[in-house]
């Protein structure tokens, strides 16, 4: 049955859910700093203590913030979309971003940079705050525009809609979105992106980009609430 929301609602679930997860990249960045100041901190002031012992007090640190961030998280992420739906919205586009739960990652690496106590160690050190880095202030994200799709990893594709001729999802593990190109040059392509990680339901992700690839004069109410209850709406929840 289609998922009932009126256009006020999706307008505050779009600001509510936007407020919602650059809170929690805050809160990422704050627990994982920390961790990272206390395993440096234990890292330095026993410089003695190797072995098992040093090993697991080093892990019951990273494990006590991650801990401390995922209980932090389950807090702070009151707000859910109706059933169905896991996609929240950042005007001029709609977009899918990384789960919350992937922010616990970084916040374990920063925990285990603060281990490094020799100069052989800091370059490893320097890759996982990095990595962290990278999580926390660009989670992948698919996020849909007027004029183009947008697939954010390691580093962003933009599709113009016309590049797109077929959109498929595999619900099998791996779940994978299979996006059909043909580019301008005539070359033809399947770009595959993981829809796992991401916040949202793959079938209405799929959905979404299919509707507006077929039906092009609903592209410029992209990013609006009104169209996004419009497409809730029209979209069969599976509930």
């Amino acid at each position: 049955m289609p998922i009932p929301i009126d256009e006020s609602a999706a307008a505050t679930l779009i600001s509510r859910l936007r407020l919602q997860e650059r809170a929690l990249g805050r809160f990422a960045w704050l627990y994982g700093l920390v961790g990272l100041a206390a395993t440096a901190l234990w890292t330095r002031s026993a410089p003695a203590r190797t072995g098992w012992v040093a090993d697991v007090v080093i892990a019951g640190i990273a494990l006590l913030f991650l801990a401390a961030f995922l209980i932090t998280a389950a807090r702070v992420r009151q707000v859910r979309m109706p059933v169905g739906l896991g996609l929240h919205g950042r005007p001029p586009g709609f977009s899918a971003a990384d789960r919350p739960t992937l922010y616990a990652g970084a916040v374990f690496l920063l925990c285990l940079a603060g281990t490094a106590g020799q100069a052989t160690e800091y370059g490893a050190a320097a890759g996982m705050a990095a990595l962290a880095a990278l999580i926390i202030a660009r989670p992948r994200r698919v996020t849909l525009h007027h004029d183009r799709l947008s697939v954010r990893r390691l580093r962003r594709v933009d599709i113009a809609w016309s590049w797109l001729t077929g959109v498929v999802w595999t619900p099998e593990y791996p779940r994978e979105l299979h996006l059909a190109l043909t580019r301008p040059d005539g070359r033809e392509d399947v770009l595959r992106v993981r829809v796992d990680p991401l916040e949202v339901e793959p079938g209405f992700l799929a959905y979404l980009i299919e509707h507006y690839r077929t039906v092009p004069h609903d592209r410029t109410a992209i990013g609006t609430s009104a169209e996004l209850a419009r497409r809730l709406a029209a979209y069969p929840s599976a509930a």
